[in-house]
């Protein structure tokens, strides 16, 4: 487990679970079984975790641009967009951590199939190390990606420019892109 994980979850080592006793010939079936149905639902929870949290961010963009068209330029309004900024950021912080405990029960299950040595008798229900981690690597991006874009938003929204009310320069009009965006230069007439 690296760095950020271990930080991520809030500690410094994970305690090892004890694998279990190995079973006899006769359950192996049942084992193998039920192993593979366990790594498959702790992927279909990544799935779902994932989908609701694009699907909550979705709304969250769609509301902070709203906010950040509005004419209104009180600071209520930056507030608004702070705390959708703050709670989006929450969600794909708390989506990250939620995948990764995730991928630790399947590694623990895949540390189990191997344990039981049941790659002899079954096929793999996994992927390689290698490949495991580059289609689990798409998840965190997507969640660090879309942590980040709040955070960079969030400030946006505390310390914006509001350019709306100082008038034309020199022939040279303020147009404003977003609240945190200097403007662009514009002639005006």
């Amino acid at each position: 487990m690296n760095r950020l994980e271990r930080w991520l979850d809030g500690a410094e080592e994970h305690p090892r679970r004890d694998l279990f006793a190995l079973p006899a010939a006769s359950d192996r079936h049942q084992l193998a079984r039920f192993i593979a149905d366990q790594l498959r639902e702790e992927q279909n929870l990544s799935a779902v975790r994932m989908n609701w949290n694009l699907t909550f961010q979705g709304f969250c963009v769609a509301g902070y641009a709203v906010l950040a068209a509005a004419e209104n330029t009180s600071p209520a309004r930056y507030v608004i967009q702070f705390a959708v900024a703050a709670f989006a950021g929450t969600v794909a912080f708390m989506t990250l951590k939620a995948i990764l405990a995730s991928q630790r029960q399947r590694e623990y299950l895949k540390r189990a199939w191997e344990h039981a040595a049941l790659s002899e008798s079954f096929p793999e229900p996994f992927s390689s190390t290698g490949g495991s981690r580059e289609g689990r690597r798409a998840a965190h991006v997507i969640c660090l990606a879309t942590l980040c874009m709040w955070l960079v938003l969030g400030i946006a929204a505390v310390v914006h420019n509001d350019f709306e009310g100082r008038p034309a320069q020199d022939g040279v009009r303020l147009v404003r892109l977003w609240p945190a965006a200097p403007g662009l230069r514009v002639r005006a007439g």
